[in-house]
């Protein structure tokens, strides 16, 4: 049997679709492997900084406490609430108050009664703050957990976050 021009025309056009056809699969695996770097990545980094600027904020915020307000507290449970009494540069008394609330879940600042904002991004969803009091003679300390949840990420990564930090005002 003889090959004409025309078969060897139909076989390489066929090994060309085939070659052509493995390289898109594997540029389009790729794409789908760098897009979920990405996003885990992007996750990781709400997680990060929404718990580091928090946990900064809220151990600056109880160093400067004078004392806590155990009636306006909730202790042991998620979620919690931690209200401290601080005096200002001009020993102004000012009540600073944490808790957690909106959708998603933010843990939120409040001086005064008026809300300064949330310490944490709405790309993150605080899952459990938990605040203990500890009192050891006349030093007073509060330990604080927080759990956020990255919610752009899918399958619920999260992060935990601690701190003890003691109240200046008490020794």
């Amino acid at each position: 049997m003889k090959r004409t021009q025309g078969g060897y025309a139909l076989l390489e056009m066929l090994v060309y679709i085939v070659v052509l056809s493995l390289v898109a699969n594997v540029t389009v695996n790729a794409l789908i492997i760098m897009t979920r770097s990405f996003n885990e990545s992007r996750a990781n980094r709400d997680l990060a900084s929404s718990g580091t600027s928090a946990m900064e904020r809220l151990g600056r915020e109880i160093r400067s406490g004078v004392s806590i307000d155990g009636a306006g507290s909730t202790f042991i449970t998620s979620p919690g609430v931690l209200k401290l009494n601080t005096l200002d540069e001009n020993n102004i008394a000012h009540t600073i108050t944490f808790t957690v609330s909106g959708s998603p879940a933010q843990l939120m600042l409040t001086r005064d009664g008026t809300s300064v904002g949330a310490l944490t991004t709405v790309h993150v969803a605080v899952q459990s703050f938990i605040v203990r009091q500890m009192a050891v003679g006349t030093e007073s300390a509060v330990k604080v957990e927080l759990t956020l949840q990255a919610v752009r990420a899918k399958g619920g990564k999260s992060a935990n976050f601690y701190n003890t930090v003691i109240l200046r005002g008490t020794y």
